[in-house]
């Protein structure tokens, strides 16, 4: 049975550090860390996570995921309709196979303008994941942030799934640009675009998308979580830090150097506290240093 290490930080969320193959060699790892980075004594634990062997997962928000693991990532995008829960239907029908599902869906609406960036912020990062990306736009206009979400996925290559009603307002227009797209076509039906993607959920090569392959190498999310680190400006200091942390968090599940991510860790949470804190800045950028130095692609 697989378990993570986990890093209890400062805002009550657990961090990964790293996947083990059993509860001993978590241990091990957990002493060795705490002797290096004594500040993180106490705040690392070993958990049981079922989740990492083979099977279905749904992340909405606010959840976030982590690391895919070797699994194939689908999005779920496009209409979100209070009336119709399609995106539930979806999940059902994708359950015989085994993936993760990033479902944007909002099941617990928030204040009436309260946290639009973190939403927006929270599906573009997760779209960073995908390696399907199921769109079904029902009747109406459709969202506009779905709009440009797809257009992202596009541009990444990403295999689509799509979808809209005849009676969307844009069905036309979608139609249009997915000619251009190899790898998609418009369905008429909500049944068809579903069956669409469990064949490219079937179908997917390993290591076929070159998001997905970033996510996997060491070097790359090396060079993604040290750019998140040097970009960290004061004025946006907390989404900095949160965006640090959720780089570490997928570094922990690729192979990085467990006491390297609980030094981030603990830096990250110097800087809640106080964030012109020196010792914290040194720290996080002397972990900066590191990752290019033990992360280094060939």
């Amino acid at each position: 049975m697989p378990y993570r290490v986990n890093y209890h930080d400062a805002i009550d969320v657990n961090r990964l550090v790293a996947v083990t193959e059993s509860l001993v060699d978590a241990r091990q790892v957990i002493d060795a860390v705490t002797v290096e980075v004594p500040p993180a004594a106490g705040r690392l634990a070993a958990v049981e996570d079922p989740v990492l062997g083979l099977d279905l997962r749904v992340i909405q928000p606010p959840q976030t995921l982590e690391t895919a693991h070797g699994l194939p990532v689908v999005y779920l995008g496009g209409t979100v309709d209070p009336r119709d829960n399609w995106q539930a239907t979806a999940t059902a029908a994708l359950r015989p196979h085994p993936a993760i599902i990033i479902n944007s869906r909002r099941e617990r609406p928030t204040r009436e303008g309260q946290d639009a960036e973190a939403s927006v912020r929270w599906r573009r990062d997760h779209l960073f994941f995908a390696d399907v990306a199921l769109y079904w736009f029902s009747d109406g206009d459709p969202d506009p942030i779905a709009m440009l979400e797809l257009g992202l996925v596009v541009d990444r290559r990403v295999r689509l799934a799509v979808g809209a009603s005849p009676r969307c307002t844009r069905r036309a227009a979608l139609a249009a640009h997915l000619r251009y797209v190899d790898t998609a076509d418009l369905h008429d039906t909500f049944a068809d675009t579903v069956a669409a993607a469990s064949r490219l959920v079937e179908d997917r090569p390993a290591g076929q998308l070159a998001m997905s392959r970033m996510l996997s190498e060491p070097a790359a999310v090396a060079w993604t979580l040290r750019h998140a680190i040097e970009s960290a400006r004061h004025p946006d200091l907390p989404d900095r830090l949160d965006e640090i942390a959720g780089e570490a968090g997928r570094a922990g599940g690729v192979g990085f150097e467990p006491s390297l991510l609980t030094r981030i860790y603990v830096a990250v949470d110097r800087l809640r506290l106080d964030g012109s804190d020196p010792l914290g800045w040194a720290q996080l950028h002397d972990a900066a240093i590191a990752l290019s130095a033990r992360h280094r692609s060939d």
